[in-house]
């Protein structure tokens, strides 16, 4: 497994997939150890959920994978 985050956009944000990505990227670098650095950052228009409405990760690592 390696570190990967997955985004959605907040409802009326215009700012652009390549802002947003190194805002986050700052975030990470400034607050968390050079070991969580993720390995890649994508933007997603919905995030998965299970049948009982909590977050799929199963589903995230699949599309991680790919």
């Amino acid at each position: 497994h390696v570190p990967a985050v997955f985004l959605t956009r907040a409802e009326g944000s215009s700012e652009s997939d390549e802002d947003l990505i190194a805002r986050v990227r700052s975030l990470i670098a400034d607050n968390l150890p050079d070991y969580y650095e993720p390995e890649f950052i994508r933007i997603i228009d919905i995030m998965p959920r299970t049948a009982s409405g909590k977050v799929d990760y199963v589903q995230l690592e699949k599309e991680a994978a790919e």
